[in-house]
């Protein structure tokens, strides 16, 4: 407390007080925060530089969060709009890779709708699932149908496809 400046303040009666305030130097950090924040206590100031500087500091760090927030579900957006299966990609494989976009999606507090991620499931398959993914499309309703739905029902049309083709081979054998 030493080499500190001495102010004077007005008392309540009117009578004047002096106090002496520390100077701030880089070893005093902890006393001269104690000192300054009971003076401004003291004096009823505390709360106008405690309030606005949290405030602001809440207010700038939600609009941060948001915005970081924002720029991943968009990034999870584009993500999910390129994704197209490979011609030797599994339906297991492809369908896993849209339910981790659909968990990143959830982890981040949106969601997406189960008539998308059908859509794109079936709008991204190879060309060679087409008379798989058709007769779905045409003959279900896919604004109630869930993904896992839509993933059964292609994977069971596959292995129908895949049944018939070794019976015919076997009966032609």
């Amino acid at each position: 407390m030493v080499g500190g400046s001495k102010e004077v303040a007005q008392g309540t009666a009117g009578t004047v007080i002096p106090f002496q305030c520390p100077k701030f130097n880089y070893t005093n950090y902890t006393t001269w925060s104690i000192m300054i924040e009971t003076v401004l206590r003291a004096y009823g100031h505390w709360d106008a530089i405690t309030k606005d500087v949290v405030d602001e500091k809440k207010n700038y760090t939600t609009k941060g969060v948001e915005r970081v927030q924002k720029a991943r579900l968009q990034t999870l957006r584009n993500e999910l709009d390129m994704l197209k299966m490979k011609d030797n990609e599994s339906i297991n494989d492809f369908s896993g890779k849209i339910s981790v976009i659909v968990a990143k999606f959830k982890s981040l507090g949106s969601t997406l709708e189960d008539e998308v991620i059908v859509q794109k499931f079936l709008n991204s398959v190879p060309k060679k699932y087409l008379p798989v993914v058709a007769p779905i499309e045409k003959y279900s309703d896919l604004a109630t149908m869930s993904f896992e739905e839509a993933v059964g029902r292609v994977k069971t049309k596959k292995g129908f496809k895949v049944m018939k083709k070794k019976r015919k081979n076997m009966i032609n054998s």
